[in-house]
């Protein structure tokens, strides 16, 4: 993975069609699978009971596909940066879906742990509604970010959040 690629506000406004690349791997284990099952009271058992999920479709647990969709703030951070906006907002998304299942590893033949990992396309960046509408931010704007993965990266805004680079 290189460094993520840095736009300006003004830069991001002609950056459609810029491919972002491919961002870093991130693990995941039963642990974070089971955590995330804990913090949604989401506790089907194809994500958290390791030995009935031997026995059903996919020989192993598997990620909650919200899972991986949580992860896409840290993979969106390795790929895109913007220098002059003092935060992210989630605009939203488009079309998410969960083609393929992630399975936590099972102890042979697969050595290593699940990973995922992100690689973003700007597609379009156009003027958000919210931004036009506000008088105290009239440099906003939004960047449709579509990858082959899922688009999306979110931060909590600061309090003053002046100009704000938000994706969908």
């Amino acid at each position: 993975m290189s460094e993520p690629t840095v736009f300006s506000m003004e830069s991001l406004r002609t950056a459609a069609g810029t491919d972002l690349g491919v961002s870093r791997w991130i693990e995941v284990p039963q642990g974070r699978i089971d955590a995330f099952a804990e913090a949604t009271e989401d506790r089907q058992w194809s994500h958290i009971d390791t030995e009935r999920a031997a026995t059903g479709p996919y020989g192993t647990t598997i990620a909650h596909g919200y899972l991986t969709l949580s992860l896409l703030p840290p993979l969106m951070a390795d790929l895109i940066a913007i220098k002059d906006a003092s935060g992210r907002l989630n605009y939203g998304l488009n079309k998410v879906r969960f083609p393929v299942p992630v399975p936590v590893p099972v102890p042979v033949p697969v050595p290593a742990g699940s990973r995922i990992r992100g690689r973003a396309r700007i597609v379009s960046v156009d003027e958000a509604a919210a931004c036009r509408s506000s008088s105290r931010r009239p440099s906003n704007a939004k960047a449709a970010i579509s990858p082959p993965a899922s688009p999306n990266t979110s931060s909590a805004p600061s309090p003053d959040p002046g100009p704000m680079a938000s994706s969908m």
